[in-house]
This record gives C-alpha cells, sequence and structure tokens, in this order.
C-alpha cells in the first residue's frame, strides 16, 4: 500500500495480542470505492508488518467476478481472534450482493503463508441454506456490538462465540431473512 496513509480509526478490537482495525484510508489511488480497510497488526517479530485482511475495491474471495464494495460490519472474538466481516458485492448478479466472510488472525502461520489469516466466504445472499426451502434474501449482524468510540472487545457481547483454541470455528449468531418472508436468528458455523 505505498504512498497510502491511515486518515482515521473507525473501530478497533485487541485479540490474544494482536490488533484488527477498520480504517478509513487516503493518499495515493484511494477513492471512496476503496478507502476503508480490516488490518491486523500481528505481534509476531516474524511477521511485524501489518497485513490487511480486506479491502473495499479488493476482489472478493470466493466471489468470481465481484469486488468488495461497502464493508458493513465486523466482529471479532476477543481471545482467538476470529473475525466475520457482512459486506457488499460490486459485480455481483443481482440477488446475489451481499455476502458474509470470517477469517482466524491468530492462525500460527509463517510470512509465506499468511493467506492462511484472511477471511473466507461463508455465507452469501442467494445461496440455499440448510433446512430452509427458499434463498438467502438478507444477512445481518448485531448492530450494538460497538460503542461510539469503536473499541471492541471491552465487555459487550459479541456475535462469534468462543471457542477451546485456534483451529476451531467458533458459532456465529446473525439474522437471516429469507426469500420466502421467513426470519430467523441463527447460531451456527456457517
Amino acid at each position: 500500500m505505498a504512498g497510502v496513509k491511515i486518515a482515521r480509526f473507525l473501530a478497533f478490537w485487541q485479540t490474544n495480542g494482536q490488533q484488527i482495525v477498520l480504517v478509513q484510508l487516503t493518499g495515493a489511488g484511494v477513492t471512496t470505492a476503496n478507502d476503508q480497510a480490516l488490518i491486523v497488526f500481528q505481534s509476531s517479530a516474524a511477521l511485524n508488518q501489518p497485513l490487511v485482511l480486506l479491502r473495499e475495491g479488493d476482489i472478493a474471495p470466493g466471489c468470481p467476478g465481484a469486488t468488495i464494495g461497502v464493508i458493513n460490519r465486523v466482529d471479532v472474538s476477543s481471545y482467538w481472534g476470529q473475525y466475520a466481516v457482512l459486506a457488499t458485492l460490486n459485480g455481483a448478479a443481482k440477488g446475489t450482493e451481499l455476502a458474509l466472510f470470517r477469517g482466524a488472525s491468530s492462525k500460527v502461520v509463517t510470512a509465506s503463508t499468511q493467506v492462511l489469516r484472511r477471511p473466507v466466504l461463508v455465507l452469501r445472499k442467494g445461496f440455499l441454506f440448510d433446512n430452509q426451502p427458499s434463498k438467502v434474501k438478507s444477512i445481518t449482524l448485531p448492530a450494538n456490538l460497538l460503542p461510539a468510540s469503536g473499541a471492541g472487545t471491552t465487555g459487550l457481547g459479541s456475535a462469534i462465540q468462543e471457542t477451546s483454541g485456534i483451529t476451531q470455528a467458533g458459532k456465529i449468531a446473525l439474522v437471516i431473512d429469507f426469500e420466502n418472508g421467513v426470519r430467523q436468528i441463527m447460531n451456527g458455523i456457517p
């Protein structure tokens, strides 16, 4: 990200010796289409460079032909560094332009395997969900997990259930609306 600077911190989380931050960017080549990024500042001496987990305007993981539009909501577990990101997609077919990604920033990796900390697609608008006769119409993560200061992991709730280790995926609580009008609060591993 040469020539790009952090203009302001929108939200931040302390987790397992790392800091995950949602930032607004400024500088060379930055526009409103790519000015937000989710970054992890790593504690390992070997991995002391910040790692961009997800940035607006970048290719959306697992979504061929689509890019990240707007990062709508982020939640981070306080202990193991698991995180969930709800984002819109640009260039996606109509009815598939919303996606839920998840990742684990605390995975044990080397400088050459940093990609393992980046998020993967777990649920997308237009998908069929287990035991549902209708496609996903919308996905919502709780909106009240951050105070006005943007400081996460400070004792408020989390949509991600803590697990007993880095390798286990925690359950995520979310609201899913389906095209047939059904709305469900779900808690599971998408």
